[in-house]
């Protein structure tokens, strides 16, 4: 590839922008046909014309250009890459410039989206960082793995709440739900608001896994915690002996057999056993999801 020069080039045009006095624009019919065959003389001024607008285009490539095509509803700017070079590359100007910047049309009240990707077939072999939408879906390509990051109609993320202080009755079930600052019996039923405690968790198609730690030394009786999947429970529970210590730490999986999506409502119920006179304190510790496309 040849390199770019390093001046541009000025004809009958002063370094200000500034056009020579001596231009003449050719007719309609003479830019139609050019100069014919044993035309004598041509008009100096003509000739200055055809090269001051080649120097004026020059100037306007070489100086950040705004293009705004003549054909109606054209594309600003259209890039074919050749073989395995993408169709468009930017780079930032400097560590804190974006590599691209996209603004949608129409000013304070626009009618699109700042970007737009065509909907198409999953692609087969996709690179970290690419980004796809197939019908009902908004996809990624994220350390090696395809990742489904929204499902048409739902909200892009999950949510995960629970009782972080239950209640120390024994033989008392407390869920995420129930609406008591802490907790409340499971014979409050279905009518659901958040827990004491909630997280938006970034899910889709796959088993989560959490690890939740204790806040309180458990006395009594045992403690069992079973994950839920709107309402309906869901994985394995964990039983927490009496005597276990404050700070410990436990896994638990969420969609064992039953997947989480988006919009789905995740859940702790907290289950004091017979005997129970210290329930644990619960606290996140971590969010973990096997995402598979």
């Amino acid at each position: 590839m040849s390199a770019k020069p390093t001046d541009v080039p000025r004809h009958c045009l002063t370094a200000g922008g500034v056009d020579g006095s001596n231009i003449n624009t050719p007719s309609s019919g003479e830019q139609d046909t050019g100069f014919t065959n044993g035309q004598n003389p041509v008009s100096s001024g003509k000739l200055n014309w055809a090269l001051n607008r080649l120097c004026r285009w020059a100037g306007f490539l070489n100086d950040s250009p705004v293009f705004v095509p003549t054909t109606t509803n054209a594309p600003g700017l259209s890039a074919t890459g050749n073989g395995t070079g993408p169709g468009l590359q930017g780079t930032g100007g400097s560590a804190s410039a974006p590599g691209v910047k996209a603004v949608a049309g129409g000013g304070g009240s626009p009618q699109r989206g700042a970007i737009n990707l065509a909907v198409q077939i999953g692609p087969g072999t996709p690179s970290d960082g690419d980004l796809w939408i197939t019908t009902g879906f908004f996809n990624a390509q994220i350390g090696g793995a395809k990742m489904q990051v929204a499902d048409a109609g739902k909200p892009a993320f999950a949510q995960f709440t629970y009782v972080g202080n239950p209640g120390n009755a024994a033989s008392t079930n407390y869920f995420a739900w129930a609406g008591a600052s802490q907790g409340a019996p499971a014979t409050n039923g279905t009518a659901r608001a958040n827990g004491q405690t909630t997280h938006m968790v970034a899910v889709t198609g796959g088993n989560g896994a959490i690890r939740v730690r204790t806040g309180q030394l458990t006395a009594g009786g045992t403690v069992t915690i079973q994950p839920m999947i709107n309402g309906v429970p869901t994985g394995g529970t964990i039983s927490i002996p009496a005597g276990t210590a404050a700070g410990t730490s436990f896994t638990l999986t969420f969609g064992a057999g039953n997947l989480v999506s988006q919009g789905d409502i995740l859940e702790l119920e907290i289950i004091n056993g017979a005997g129970v006179t210290a329930s644990i304190g619960l606290s996140l510790m971590t969010w973990a999801l096997n995402q598979a496309v």
